[in-house]
């Protein structure tokens, strides 16, 4: 197996303190060459009232420059430099529970999830130009779900639970020319939030996570966590053309066996008894792509990268054993640049 390409993570550390419940890492030669917490600041929030996730850890990551990334915390937009060093932190009240972000030239558009808001933030003047509240678009009205009500003005970064009404799990982005999709895992639709209008509706995007452009192909790309699989869509048509399941890959390792068997007995388990579960086997979370072959995240915390043409796993690095441990984030150092 070919060695990985230099990428950087972000994980979450599920059912840990928040201070030590995940963070960002950067590979080098398949080797962890550096590697930070991400602890929410400013404002400071002392929450662990959800063991799943909460403010734990960091979210999604882009890039910014040759020299610099975006790293995604629970309320705040991180900068890094190449040596994995913070040097700029912006942050804004209606950032709230962010899952992803992507890079639109000076804007980053910001899924701020726990109050179903997308944001459009500008670096430059550290102001957000754009704001849309999902739960206010006619598309996802007709989903059946009640307007929230926002209060544009509020801060809503230490108590997002003062929001009423129904969530949409808004937890992916992707900017792609005129259009801007958005991936509400609660309903299994992607929608353009620009045109207001729901272009893909599936029963795995019920599972979904991750919202990935593959040009060569013209497809988009989506993790399915319910059936351990990477989704590829029709970009014209947002048709479902390809499934792909990581296990059964050409170059799984064995182990991929043994956590299905895990996530099976735990599911039986939890059914039998009603038992809510915080932490999963095989749950996918972090895409990316880059010249053809396509880097996805699991928990226990790995990374996959697969060639989509012969449809191998070429490349595979595990950061953890622990089921708690999930890989958020993924970003190849080659790309991309907006």
């Amino acid at each position: 197996m070919n060695a990985l390409p230099d990428f950087w993570i972000t994980t979450v550390r599920r059912l840990a303190p928040p201070e030590f419940g995940g963070g960002i890492s950067h590979v080098v030669s398949d080797a962890v060459v550096r590697a930070d917490w991400v602890v929410p600041k400013s404002p400071e929030i002392d929450e662990a009232a959800n063991p799943r996730g909460g403010v734990r850890g960091a979210r999604g990551i882009a890039r910014l420059d040759d020299d610099h990334i975006i790293v995604a915390s629970y309320h705040s937009l991180l900068i890094y430099n190449s040596e994995s060093q913070l040097v700029d932190r912006h942050t804004h009240p209606l950032m709230s529970g962010i899952h992803a972000i992507a890079r639109d030239g000076s804007l980053v558009w910001v899924t701020s999830t726990s109050i179903d808001v997308l944001l459009g933030y500008n670096l430059e003047t550290r102001e957000v130009e754009e704001v849309f509240d999902l739960t206010a678009l006619a598309s996802v009205r007709q989903l059946g779900v009640v307007p929230r009500g926002l209060d544009l003005t509020a801060d809503y970064r230490a108590d997002p639970t003062v929001v009423r009404g129904d969530s949409t799990h808004l937890n992916s982005v992707l900017k792609l020319d005129d259009a801007l999709y958005v991936l509400l895992n609660r309903f299994g639709v992607i929608i353009d939030v620009r045109a207001d209008r729901v272009v893909a509706r599936h029963d795995l995007l019920r599972g979904g996570h991750d919202l990935v452009y593959i040009p060569e192909r013209d497809q988009i790309a989506v993790n399915d966590t319910v059936s351990q699989s990477i989704l590829l869509f029709d970009r014209q048509t947002f048709s479902l053309v390809d499934r792909i399941k990581i296990a059964r890959l050409k170059g799984a390792p064995w182990w991929l066996t043994t956590e299905k068997a895990k996530l099976l007995c735990q599911k039986v388990v939890s059914r039998l008894f009603r038992i809510r579960v915080n932490a999963s086997p095989l749950f996918m979370r972090g895409l990316a792509y880059e010249n053809g072959r396509i880097y996805s995240g699991t928990s226990p915390a790995a990374v996959f990268v697969t060639c989509l043409d012969t449809r191998q796993i070429v490349g595979q690095h595990r950061f953890s054993r622990k089921t708690t441990d999930t890989i958020y984030g993924i970003l190849p150092a080659g790309g991309p640049r907006a």
